[in-house]
């Protein structure tokens, strides 16, 4: 057997255990996809993102993401179908039933629908993550209206919680940024899966911070103009 032949064998043993070993759910994230490329030292989210994670394989720098308090992906899925429970999370539409705070809060879900339904990609490397949802709206809405727990769900309650001002103004309306968010969590769960190192459900659950107490400035224009106190 030619050396070549060994090698693509002992790879593609090695991509059937990794995508057994990861076939499990912990805290929500049920990893069940992994890219055939040798990428499993890397950790380096500009790499993944550039498609060069291959030439990165010798690092083993795979820090735990340190992200800030965020909504969950269940907040964002009960908000895109119809529940008024953004009333609180947002700085300018908190507080109570007046007609113009009651309009805003609306124009407010509205404007966030209108993003969600916009066909936005969480842009995911490939060589992170091969799943079936390409974008943020198919995450979210997966398994029959969300909730199904999986890595996808909840990246999705990241990127919205990054996208909108949850994690301060550097992240507000910044896709790159929410992309980034994602994609290091990814690698991160991915790469210590690779090594026989699952994070723990704690870890996890630490990793995704979500907590839906939490208030974004996040302003809309249009909606504080059309509706305001004046109104």
């Amino acid at each position: 057997m030619s050396d070549f032949k060994k090698a693509s064998e002992i790879e593609n043993t090695s991509v059937v255990k990794r995508r057994s070993f990861l076939k499990k759910s912990a805290t929500g994230a049920v990893l069940v996809s992994l890219p055939a490329q040798s990428v499993w030292g890397a950790c380096s989210v500009s790499g993944a993102m550039s498609g060069n994670l291959s030439q990165n394989t010798d690092r083993h720098d795979c820090d735990i993401p340190v992200i800030p308090a965020g909504l969950s992906p269940g907040f964002w899925s009960q908000l895109y179908n119809g529940s008024n429970g953004i009333n609180g999370a947002f700085a300018n539409v908190k507080g109570g039933n007046q007609g113009w705070k009651t309009g805003r809060r609306e124009c407010y879900r509205n404007h966030i629908k209108d993003f969600i339904d916009s066909d936005v990609s969480m842009g995911l490397s490939t060589e992170i993550y091969t799943g079936i949802h390409g974008n943020l709206k198919s995450a979210l809405m997966s398994s029959n209206g969300g909730g199904d727990g999986s890595l996808e769900f909840n990246l999705a309650g990241v990127f919205l919680s990054s996208y909108f001002g949850f994690y301060g103004s550097s992240d507000e309306k910044n896709i790159t940024m929410a992309s980034q968010r994602v994609n290091q969590i990814a690698l991160y769960i991915f790469v210590k899966a690779n090594q026989n190192e699952v994070p723990s459900k704690s870890e996890i659950t630490g990793i995704f911070n979500f907590n839906d107490n939490t208030v974004s400035n996040y302003s809309v224009d249009f909606c504080n103009t059309t509706f305001n106190r004046h109104s």
